[in-house]
């Protein structure tokens, strides 16, 4: 087992450094395709567009290094995102954790409040609703 996992390390580290060692290898000239007149309309302008990016590659960069720049750059865009994608969902998990605790214990600690509230209203209404009360008038003495 431990083997297997060795040679899999090994093999993806392979093909990992082969991607990203900096060997740019030099472009064929484009050419136009042989069969472009028998070729239906839509194949016929894909072969052209085709052609035209092959040409303005290798007008920019014939010895290949374009070429290698964008194999580059693009396996480094494709490690950040397997890599920042998971992160990216669970910091958005965390988060969206961290304010549903925040809710509800905003909520919790809200009718706590309004619960020990209640309670001092109903154990001391007589003081606070007696004292709203208005008072019998005293009876005259004189």
């Amino acid at each position: 087992m431990n083997n297997k996992l060795a040679e899999s390390k090994k093999d993806l580290t392979a093909n990992f450094s082969k991607v990203v060692k900096w060997c740019p290898s030099e472009l064929d000239r484009p050419k136009v395709d042989t069969k472009i007149q028998i070729l239906p309309p839509i194949k016929r302008a894909s072969e052209s567009i085709k052609y035209n990016i092959l040409c303005l590659e290798y007008f920019l960069s014939p010895q290949g290094g374009l070429r290698q720049c964008l194999k580059m750059s693009i396996s480094f865009t494709l490690l950040f995102l397997l890599l920042g994608l998971p992160l990216t969902v669970l910091t958005g998990i965390i988060l969206e954790i961290e304010v549903m605790v925040k809710s509800i214990a905003v909520i919790v600690l809200l009718s706590l409040f309004l619960t020990l509230l209640l309670y001092v209203l109903w154990h001391n209404r007589h003081k606070i609703f007696g004292a709203l009360k208005p008072k019998k008038p005293e009876p005259k003495t004189d």
